[in-house]
């Protein structure tokens, strides 16, 4: 689904895009990884993100969310 503003109704999340910083990814590339702090927010604008977690135990395999 398309990113879509409508205003005035987004003013705040209007003036939050407009200063924010755009950046791309190539495929495959980590946009963070566990134990990062959490010091932004990411805003998907085209394209998809896959969220994948370790094994909770020793020799489990990693699970896509």
């Amino acid at each position: 689904v398309p990113f879509h503003l409508v205003l005035p109704r987004d003013r705040k999340l209007f003036r939050l895009v407009k200063k924010a910083e755009s950046i791309s990814l190539v495929k495959g590339r980590a946009l963070y990884a566990p134990g990062d702090l959490a010091k932004e927010v990411f805003l998907v604008r085209s394209g998809f993100i896959r969220l994948v977690l370790a094994g909770m135990e020793p020799g489990q395999r990693e699970r896509t969310v």
